[in-house]
């Protein structure tokens, strides 16, 4: 696991200023998503003790975990299950924390809290923004597994 990918600046910043609904989050400086997306790999590593294998196994997990809840959470917009929705965003932000992605576990508690506030409306507007974060995520944890497999 040698090579590292990246989260695109560009792509976070431009979804962060998508929706106006996101000021809190919008404070964030690039600067802080820069760093961000230098660490992923090396978080990962530190995990795994250093073992490809297990960084291996724990990245898949990640997605196959993450991306079953993020379906959960889209189910429960759909169905108006507020409590279930919560208990996936709740979920999600803790393999946030295991990564250490601030700025990720910024926007995913804010939207959690909106949620738990009953604030729908800032909830559903927040949605969009963390599908697309989390969906880059998995992708770029696929990337880091696709870069495993041929460095072997």
């Amino acid at each position: 696991m040698s090579a590292s990918t990246h989260f695109s600046v560009d792509d976070e910043a431009s979804f962060l200023t998508a929706a106006p609904e996101l000021e809190s989050v919008k404070t964030v400086s690039v600067v802080t998503l820069h760093s961000e997306q230098h660490t992923l790999l090396a978080k990962i590593q530190e995990l795994a003790y250093g073992d490809r294998a297990i960084a291996q196994h724990f990245i898949q997990l990640l997605i196959k975990t993450d991306s079953a809840t993020l379906s959960e959470l889209h189910d429960a917009f759909r169905t108006s299950s507020w409590d279930v929705a919560a208990a996936a965003v709740h979920r999600i932000t803790g393999s946030l924390r295991m990564l250490d992605c601030a700025t990720l576990i910024a926007l995913a508690s804010t939207f959690e809290a909106a949620i738990r506030d009953g604030d729908i409306r800032r909830a559903r507007a927040m949605l969009p923004a963390i599908t697309h974060s989390l969906e880059r995520l998995n992708r770029s944890l696929r990337a880091l597994l696709d870069s495993a497999d041929t460095a072997e």
